[in-house]
């Protein structure tokens, strides 16, 4: 039998990079008459060090333009580079660590670290029983009262990796000379690394500038970057030593627990770790196919929308089938029957240009009230992976944008009505709701309802669309009225760049709701459900509506005998009722 690969038939000898004695004999490549990578080969301190490499007994794949087709290629355009060491501020609060329980359950925030805090942590760590659930629990980033995505109040420029090694997940760093060479090149581009509870699986922390902006609002954002990260890793440590690797990509969420491990040695802090640096390639944006949208809009499948029905039966107060099929068709509002969403409503964000940029897919409780949300491109993708199907090209492309949700929900109501006052709220199912009771826009007077998505999407990129109008806004409540708080000061940021535009904001919410609707979160929508549409549509046509929604409570109240009320006095009253009874 001829082999390929052989240890280097002379005298010469190499230093070890085991034992760094010059005893070592290389692997070459005899039909290339060249070195295979530095770390195979053997010492001949077989008894002292008995460091051997095989390339045959590791997986050495050869020619590299033969293995690139086996190594995962990041799926979005950017550009990832490895740069020299930069200045971080490793005393800064960055990790908090929270409470857990052997049958795998966490609970609440109970410390917080700074790097050199957690390396202290990671250091001093010895567990008391064979249970990984059982020793310290970290989130990378601030949480406050919760350890959900939400919570977490200040996001950092640092990245979670790992490297399971098992008998099926990257076997050849079962070898200790090799997991100890692919450590090697892990420890020297990361700030800090360290082994799994196994001691063969490799963990540790890159320094990744652009995540530090990235929210938990975000966090498909931050899943993207993480993944190509994650594929430029595995390149690095194949360009150096030839072996493929396969890194968890669980570990690029924004919100992913790391367990610590006990060390068989301290880890320190690398002082030359590398900087990651995110440079997007700017590329056309992707639309969902109109065809895509029209499948959720066909008749038949209203009867069996949670949404819809509850509005026509289920509701204190049930809406007139004519008005439900008016709002449909105005926003395009479709079924989804499929996977876990079965009867869910169908919520498309389409722009001003009449292009499809999100389909919101949310499913209610027979109170209208979200139980579950997803969007139409990931249910599809679920489906097509699930049937063992390739994804259609429109998808391929559309998985590469950067952001979903990036217009407003009803923007393309804009050209159709363009010298009518608009209403902002956060989601689409309250602008619904506002349509429904407001009345909808028949007239340059009436209001326009449309909804930003969330909270932290209060942004000048989706509002610029706005200029020149008058625009009325409802921030949702808050526990410490912080959502509104953080919406006037982005709203005076943009004016600035928004002459001509008049923001006005309702502090009707925030006046007048009990606690526990601030708790809860409540917003404008969950107090109109609970009242007769009819009644607001009896005082016809409203001229000085906007004037009037903006006023206080107190000045609402002051106008009603002037007959220049609106819609959100009954709500006024209705809050002060429910104040009272507390």
């Amino acid at each position: 039998m001829s082999y390929k690969y052989i240890l280097e038939p002379t005298s010469k000898k190499h230093v070890c990079p085991s034992c760094n004695k010059k005893r070592f004999v290389r692997y070459i490549n005899i039909n290339a008459k060249e070195y295979l990578p530095e770390m195979y080969g053997r010492c001949d301190r077989e008894a002292n060090c008995s460091y051997h490499i095989n390339p045959y007994t590791t997986g050495f794949e050869g020619e590299k333009t033969n293995v690139f087709s086996k190594l995962r290629t990041p799926d979005i355009d950017i550009q990832i580079t490895f740069e020299g060491p930069s200045k971080l501020d490793c005393k800064q609060v960055m990790f908090t660590e929270i409470e857990t329980f052997p049958d795998g359950r966490t609970g609440l925030p109970i410390n917080y670290y700074s790097i050199f805090g957690l390396t202290d942590r990671l250091n001093k760590f010895r567990k008391a029983e064979n249970n990984k659930h059982t020793n310290p629990a970290i989130l990378k980033g601030v949480y406050r009262e919760g350890t959900s995505g939400e919570f977490c109040i200040n996001p950092i420029p640092l990245l979670f990796f790992d490297l399971d090694v098992k008998e099926n997940e990257n076997q050849t760093l079962l070898n200790k000379a090799v997991n100890d060479s692919v450590f090697q090149i892990l420890m020297e581009i990361s700030l800090l690394s360290w082994k799994s509870n196994s001691g063969k699986g490799i963990a540790g922390l890159l320094y990744v500038p652009q995540l530090g902006t990235i929210t938990h609002n975000e966090k498909e954002r931050h899943l993207k970057y993480a993944y190509a990260i994650y594929r430029k890793i595995e390149q690095y440590v194949y360009k150096y030593t030839s072996i493929l690797i396969k890194l968890d990509n669980q570990q690029g969420k924004f919100r992913q627990i790391r367990y610590l491990a006990e060390q068989d040695t301290v880890r320190h802090i690398n002082k030359e770790f590398r900087t990651i640096s995110i440079e997007q390639i700017k590329s056309k944006r992707s639309y969902i196919p109109y065809e895509v949208l029209n499948d959720t809009l066909k008749s038949e499948y209203y009867n069996q929308n949670h949404f819809i029905q509850n509005l026509l039966s289920n509701v204190k107060f049930p809406l007139e089938t004519k008005d439900i099929e008016k709002v449909i068709s105005q926003y395009y509002l479709g079924t989804f029957l499929d996977q876990y969403m079965v009867g869910a409503a169908t919520f498309p964000f389409i722009d001003g240009s009449n292009k499809i940029r999100a389909v919101q897919v949310k499913k209610f409780d027979k109170s209208n009230h979200t139980i579950a949300t997803d969007y139409l491109h990931s249910l599809l993708k679920k489906g097509y992976n699930k049937s063992n199907e390739a994804y259609p090209s429109w998808l391929l492309k559309y998985d590469k944008n950067e952001k979903v949700i990036s217009c407003l929900f009803g923007e393309h109501l804009l050209s159709k009505y363009p010298n009518n006052p608009v209403a902002i709220v956060e989601a689409p199912k309250t602008a619904i709701y506002g349509t429904l009771y407001y009345g909808f826009p028949e007239s340059p007077e009436d209001l326009i309802w449309l909804a930003v998505y969330n909270k932290s999407s209060i942004k000048y990129d989706k509002l610029k669309v706005l200029k020149g109008r008058e625009v009325l806004i409802f921030p949702d409540l808050s526990r410490d009225g912080s959502t509104f708080i953080e919406w006037q000061q982005k709203i005076k940021k943009m004016k600035i760049k928004m002459s001509g535009t008049r923001f006005i904001f309702s502090k009707l919410l925030e006046k007048w709701a009990p606690a526990e609707d601030r708790l809860e979160g409540f917003d404008i929508a969950d107090y109109l459900i609970q009242m007769d549409w009819r009644s607001f549509r009896s005082h016809g046509k409203r001229k000085k509506a906007l004037t009037t929604i903006s006023m206080s409570c107190e000045e609402c109240e002051k106008s009603e005998e002037s007959n220049n009320t609106f819609l959100l006095i009954k709500v006024h009253r209705q809050l002060k009722q429910l104040k009272s009874r507390k």
